[in-house]
Order: C-alpha cells, then sequence, then structure tokens
C-alpha cells in the first residue's frame, strides 16, 4: 500500500488520517476528529456483511440517551447511571456481558499489613454497592484471577460486616490516629459514586481517611515515590488466563519494573503462581493455580470491589447484536448485523 512512500516521513503519511484498507468487515471512509467515523462495508470480506454503512458517533451519555430516545442511534454503551432511564425505553433491547477486567482498590502494602486489609474489605458493602450503582449488573469479586477454571470454591467472600470490621481493624494494630487520604483520577460517576460511599464507611469503623482527587500525573507520580496510602484501579482484560494477573502481583513486578503499584509481596505466592504460569496443560495448571488464589485471598492482595457488566442498549430495528464484554471487541461480529423494521 504504501511501497513507494519515504520511510523518514512514514509517521506523518496522509494514509494514516484516513485509514482506507483493512481486513475487517468495514473500512473507514471518513474521520472527523472528535465527531464521527464513518464505514462502508468491505465488499473483499470473507462473509456477506449486512449493513452497508456504518457511522460511530462520538457522544456523551445524555445525548446518546437522547438519540437512543429519538431513534437516532442504533446502539450504544449505557453508563450505570443511565440504565433505569434506558430500560424503560420503548424499542429499545438493552443486554450486558461481564468486562474482561475488574475494578479494585490498590492499597500501599508496604504501608497496610494483610489484616488491615482483610479489615477494610469487610467494611465495603459491595452488594449493596452493585445494586444500587450498577442496578445489579456487576459480580463480586474475590481474587485477582478472573478465570473461573483457576479459582478454588472456598475462597473467602469478605461478606460486608461493619461491627466485624472495625474489631478486625482494632485488633491488626492499625494506627487509628493518622489521617490517610485516598487519591484517584475522578471524572468517571460510577466510580466517583462508589469511592464516596466507601470512604464513609471506612470512616465508620474508625478511619480518618480523607477523598483526594488528583490527576494522572500526580497519582502516578504519587505511586512511584510511594507517598500514597490508597488508590483506585479498573480495566484491564484478565479472563483469557490467570497469568495475566501478575503483572500486578508478582514481586518482580513492583512498580516501575511492571504493574504491582500496590507492592504487594508474597514469596510463597511467587513460586507458586510461577509454577502455574510455566505449566503447559490446564489439567495440570489448575491445582497449582487455585493454591496461589488461595493465598492471594487470604492477603487481600488488592481490596476487590466487582467487574462491572458492559452494558449495550441496541434499537428493536438492529438485528443479531451480541452483547460483548470487552468493548474493545462490541464490533467483532458486525458483519452479521442488519437493519430491519
Amino acid at each position: 500500500m504504501l511501497g513507494s512512500a519515504d520511510k523518514a516521513g512514514l509517521l506523518t503519511n496522509e494514509f494514516f488520517n484516513l485509514p482506507n484498507v483493512g481486513m475487517g468487515p468495514y473500512t473507514m471512509t471518513k474521520f472527523t476528529p472528535d465527531q464521527e467515523v464513518d464505514l462502508k462495508k468491505n465488499p473483499h470480506f470473507r462473509e456477506p456483511v449486512g449493513i452497508d454503512k456504518l457511522y460511530l458517533k462520538m457522544l456523551t451519555s445524555d445525548v446518546a440517551e437522547a438519540q437512543l430516545q429519538t431513534g437516532e442511534l442504533d446502539l450504544a454503551q449505557v453508563a450505570p447511571a443511565d440504565l433505569a432511564t434506558v430500560q424503560a425505553m420503548s424499542g429499545v433491547k438493552v443486554s450486558s456481558a461481564p468486562s474482561a477486567g475488574f475494578l479494585r482498590i490498590v492499597s500501599n502494602d508496604e504501608k497496610f499489613p494483610a489484616a488491615v486489609r482483610r479489615a477494610l474489605l469487610t467494611a465495603i458493602d459491595r452488594k449493596t454497592l452493585i445494586k444500587t450503582i450498577y442496578g445489579g449488573k456487576a459480580d463480586l469479586v474475590n481474587s485477582s484471577f478472573l478465570t473461573k477454571w483457576a479459582l478454588p470454591s472456598d475462597l473467602d467472600t469478605y461478606a460486608f460486616d461493619e461491627a466485624k470490621a472495625k474489631s478486625m481493624l482494632q485488633a491488626s494494630g492499625f494506627d487509628f490516629s493518622k489521617t490517610y487520604s485516598f487519591e484517584w483520577v475522578a471524572g468517571t460517576a460510577d466510580r466517583d459514586q462508589a469511592i464516596n460511599v466507601i470512604l464513609q464507611e471506612w470512616q465508620a469503623i474508625g478511619v480518618n481517611i480523607k477523598a483526594k482527587q488528583v490527576d494522572g500525573a500526580t497519582q502516578l507520580a504519587d505511586i512511584k515515590s510511594k507517598a500514597y496510602d490508597f488508590t483506585f484501579s479498573g480495566g484491564g482484560t484478565y479472563t483469557m488466563d490467570p497469568a495475566t494477573s501478575l503483572a500486578f502481583l508478582l514481586t518482580s513486578n513492583a512498580y516501575p519494573a511492571g504493574g504491582n503499584v500496590g507492592y504487594y509481596s508474597n514469596p510463597d505466592f511467587d513460586a507458586l503462581a510461577s509454577k502455574a504460569a510455566g505449566t503447559v496443560a490446564k489439567a495440570d495448571s489448575a491445582p497449582i493455580w487455585k493454591q496461589a488464589a488461595k493465598i492471594e485471598n487470604k492477603d487481600v492482595a488488592e481490596i476487590w470491589l466487582y467487574d462491572p457488566q458492559t452494558v449495550w442498549a441496541a434499537s428493536s430495528k438492529l438485528q443479531n447484536f451480541t452483547a460483548y464484554g470487552d468493548f474493545t471487541n462490541a464490533f467483532a461480529d458486525a458483519y452479521k448485523w442488519k437493519i430491519g423494521g
């Protein structure tokens, strides 16, 4: 395609402003930054493509909600705050699937030992957060492994119990005289709402904790210097294999060598997880992963919250749409879509 292009100027080549060649069901015909991407079906695709043209609009959630209502929009990802409104719309179908990542609180494990982390997790009413913020469309998480076959059936679920959490925290040697900070990059409504509730729950068991909204650069600087107490993390793709979670769990991956920004470290976990990751057959590796999961669950390597489902709203005119939890793959089978009615 670009055989005659000057290699020195390849990255600024005009083609990359409109990459209109591809192997997928659609190719790009127009790109308007921050507004719209226009696609047309690829006649060379391996399967028949059901819709001639797609228009991908970049909209705020309130505008997308309004256009779903008027029929201007056929498909949109739905924010948790908008779920009830969208479910009440006529001519709109709501579907969802578990995402490939999860939301969690990352504590600075060099400051807060496992006994403290267990108490803080017990103080969070995660089931109520799922019900009130996500309309029930999230799943509890009690390990950093999301691959079902790698999890034993008897993990501690850390059920919400305020009195028990307070007693656990008192027995842990926690310093109640200090003021701690919870820093995060604000702007995602469901996360902001959950964090505010969690701070109140921790304050209820005697933790003197303050909210600290920061930008991404400040958050990273505080992680690098280990100045932070608690921060928030979410996303990722961890469902395919438990080894994907080792990037933020192994001692050897402590930041900046890897993604272990909580500085979690347990030699027994490291040994088992590394052994499991190096074992090819799932039948052989699964029992080892389960042993590692038991250790990580007891340690509360991170203060796990839940795996929110990715929610989609589709016009009843859009046929053959399948919801995917990993929103980056939302168009994996777009060639099957059809518009009817």
